[in-house]
Formats: C-alpha cells, sequence, structure tokens
C-alpha cells in the first residue's frame, strides 16, 4: 500500500500553497521548518484556526457594526472575502463573472472589422497666411462598415444563462455590413513643416457630430515616400473620445496620388467608464474631387 499513499508521491511535486480562496498559506517559511500558517490577504493575514484576521479592517470606520477582525463580516456561508477588506456576496461574484466572459464574447465579435469609404469634396476654398495656407474644403463621405460576426456574444450569454450550450444560438461566420453618409468640413493648415487637419463631421444616418484635429509633419521611414508621422484626437456627440498615433506615406502617379497607412488608437467614454484599443492599415487613392480609401482594423 506503500506505493500508492499519498505521501509517496507528495515529494516530486511542489506543494500548492494557494489553497483557501485562492489566496496564498504562509507557512514552512522558516529554517527549522516552522512558519505562521496564516493566509495572506492582499491587507490583511488570516488565521484560518480562528476564522479571523490578524490586524483591523483598513475599512472599519465604514463597518461600525462588525468587528474589526471578522473573516467575511461573519458571512461565511454565501460570500467570499474580498482581499482583507470586506465580504462580497457569491452571486454577486457570479453576476460579475458573468458580465466579463459576455463582454469577452462581444469583443471577439468586434474584433475584426474593414472600411471602404468615398469622400467626393463639393467645394474647396484656399487662402494664404503668413509662412503657409490654410485650406478648406466641404465634402461628403459614404462609408460602407463591414465586420466579422462570430455569434460569441449570443452563445456566452446563453452559457452563463443556463450553464449549457444545447437549445442556444450556434457560433458562426457572418459579415455584418453597415453604411453611413456624413457631410464634412476640412480645414487644412500648412506652416513651416507642419500640417493641422480639422476635421467636423455631421452623420446624415443618425445625427452624430465629431470633431477631430491631427498634427503631422514630415519624417523619414525607409523607402516609404513622402513619409510623415503624426498624432491626433477626435470626439463626437456620444461622449467618446480617441487619441491616435499614425504613419503614413504617399506618392503621385499621372494625375492620382496614392497613399497608406497605419495606425494606434485607444478610445474611452467617461459616461459608460468603458474603452477599446485598435490598431489598423489604410490604402487610398485621390483623383480629383474623389478620394477613395480601404482599410482593415483589429480592435481590442
Amino acid at each position: 500500500m506503500a506505493g500508492i499513499s499519498d505521501q509517496a508521491i507528495k515529494t516530486q511535486y511542489a506543494v500548492n500553497k494557494y489553497r483557501f480562496q485562492k489566496q496564498e498559506l504562509q507557512n514552512k517559511e522558516f529554517s527549522d521548518g516552522s512558519g505562521l500558517e496564516m493566509y495572506e490577504f492582499k491587507y490583511r493575514m488570516d488565521d484560518p484556526q480562528i476564522g479571523r484576521f490578524w490586524s483591523v479592517d483598513p475599512l472599519a470606520s465604514k463597518y461600525e457594526y462588525n468587528s474589526p477582525y471578522a473573516f467575511s463580516e461573519d458571512k461565511v456561508t454565501n460570500s467570499i472575502e474580498l482581499e482583507g477588506l470586506e465580504s462580497v456576496a457569491i452571486n454577486a461574484l457570479w453576476e460579475q463573472v458573468k458580465g466579463e466572459f459576455n463582454n469577452a464574447g462581444k469583443k471577439i465579435d468586434n474584433l475584426f472589422s474593414a472600411q471602404s469609404s468615398n469622400d467626393h469634396t463639393t467645394s474647396k476654398s484656399k487662402m494664404a497666411v503668413e509662412g503657409g495656407s490654410v485650406e478648406q474644403a466641404k465634402s461628403v463621405e459614404t462609408t460602407n462598415n463591414y465586420s466579422l460576426n462570430f455569434g460569441m456574444g449570443d452563445f456566452m450569454e446563453h452559457l452563463t444563462n443556463t450553464n449549457t450550450t444545447e437549445g442556444g444560438p450556434s457560433l458562426k461566420v457572418e459579415v455584418v455590413q453597415t453604411q453611413e453618409i456624413s457631410d464634412k468640413t476640412t480645414t487644412t493648415t500648412k506652416v513651416g513643416g507642419l500640417t493641422a487637419v480639422g476635421v467636423e463631421t455631421t452623420s446624415r444616418t443618425d445625427g452624430t457630430t465629431s470633431q477631430s484635429l491631427t498634427i503631422s509633419g514630415p519624417a523619414k521611414l525607409g523607402m516609404i515616400p513622402n513619409g510623415e508621422v503624426g498624432i491626433g484626437i477626435s470626439t463626437d456627440s456620444k461622449g467618446i473620445t480617441t487619441f491616435s498615433f499614425g504613419a503614413s506615406g504617399s506618392g503621385t502617379i499621372g494625375n492620382s496620388t496614392y497613399g497608406g497607412g497605419i495606425e494606434a488608437s485607444v478610445s474611452g467614454s467617461n459616461s459608460t467608464n468603458s474603452g477599446s484599443s485598435s490598431v489598423s492599415g489604410h490604402v487610398e487613392k485621390t483623383s480629383g474631387n474623389d478620394k477613395n480609401k480601404y482599410s482593415v482594423k483589429i480592435q481590442f
């Protein structure tokens, strides 16, 4: 029986010290083999022999009705201890976990997208200023958006609500297409070697307005002609603010100008306390009053 004893194989493996509520057990850390025999929560040490903390709760003033040494506010059957501070109901924790899974599914659905647009200039004016020029153009931009929908958001919501995949939506690969038409006013100011581009747009689709400002300057980008790097910021009427950094290049062939570039951006919303980041690449062609642009984006 010694060959199948639990003691026979224990010395072959590292001892798991992350046990109760996934907290690290401090034991056998002294040279004589003894130890504190305490669970190390983030803010306090817990003595598992008496089910109490050694030190006063840092939030004791908020919970005067509790003992400052109580574990999980003495709600040990339906709650867990939060980092040595307070109790968290198990059902509330599960709702939080469900929300994280569901949000992860939705993010996967929005991970890959592509876009094609035609920006048609309807009027243009230009004036000289000291050391440079200011050009203003009004245009109508038609944008086609394409996104890959894997159905992961609906799949995860069904799974977390029912704890089974039976009877729920299946995973898929579906291309979702939407179109948006916007009126744009673009003001380009060139002074010295810097270019500032301000854009104001109003969507004919849902009335959303946005404003953006990008400042760029020349840069050496290897073999890329007319290289530029720039930083930008944009806001819209939905409360979303985006900061971006990009690099691009362009060249002229015949009567057309071709360009391309990459951009990294971070977006956030104060109203929903949420945010995202993305990396995108684009190519474009400008001929006369029309600019056609094609881009792909990965959003995190």
